[in-house]
């Protein structure tokens, strides 16, 4: 089983950052569940300055995931999204605005969030709890069979506590974080770091379903391709090549 030790730590990155934007701001520049009940309820209120500062961590929340998309999709690979989450939290620390910081923490927040799905042959997010103690509560039941066919269960259940936990451990290393200085500088350096860290560390193994391309109908033997999706006017390759041949004869 490979062990998923960098969904670990950006967990705990999440959860650190998490801690620090609910200390200094009142707002989660990861946790966007949050955010948007916060946002509801100052709107509710009539306090429409602190709604603004939740809608907008939201809006720059978003704005991460897109540009993270983006550069993923121009290179069709992983690494810059990834990297410009980095940037992005870097940014956070070198601005002067405390506003800006918010904001850059919760777009690098975002980017981390879509740069980081899979690791192995495990897919948790790296940003939010929620799903994960759903999928976590779910193979502790499923896993209790006494049967040995529930074994992925109880091994899927055995990488989920450790991501809880370390977004746990994170909040509180943001809070011990807290007393330093001053935000950014100080308070954000070991997040990024650890950021830097997961991103240079070249993963040992990314797992997923490819799907071959289909090869093409060779008309003059008459054969189909053993394998590969049907298109359309094709026939299952289960068939044998005498018959998927004769459907394949127009009709006279």
């Amino acid at each position: 089983m490979i062990i998923p030790w960098r969904g670990w730590l950006l967990c705990f990155i999440a959860g650190q950052v998490d801690a620090l934007g609910w200390l200094h701001f009142e707002a989660f520049p990861a946790n966007m569940t949050g955010n948007t009940v916060l946002l509801s309820a100052f709107l509710v209120r009539g306090d429409l300055a602190t709604a603004w500062l939740h809608g907008a961590t939201l809006l720059a929340f978003m704005g991460g995931v897109v540009l993270a998309r983006s550069a993923e999709r121009a290179s069709t690979r992983p690494w810059p999204g990834q990297a410009l989450a980095v940037l992005l939290l870097l940014a956070a620390v070198l601005v002067p605005s405390p506003d800006h910081t918010l904001y850059l923490m919760a777009a690098a927040m975002g980017a981390q969030a879509s740069a980081w799905k899979r690791f192995g042959s495990w897919q948790f997010s790296t940003v939010v709890l929620t799903s994960s103690l759903v999928k976590l509560a779910e193979h502790v039941v499923d896993g209790s069979s006494p049967a040995g066919a529930r074994q992925p269960e109880r091994r899927e259940a055995l990488v989920l506590l450790p991501a809880v936990l370390a977004y746990m451990a994170g909040a509180a290393a943001g809070v011990g974080l807290s007393v330093l200085p001053a935000l950014p500088f100080a308070q954000l350096a070991l997040p990024v770091m650890l950021l830097l860290l997961v991103t240079r560390w070249r993963q040992s193994r990314v797992s997923g379903v490819v799907t071959p391309a289909p090869r093409p109908y060779n008309a003059q033997a008459g054969l189909f391709p053993a394998s590969g999706p049907l298109e359309h006017g094709s026939c299952p390759s289960s068939l044998p090549n005498s018959i998927a041949s004769s459907l394949r004869r127009p009709s006279r």
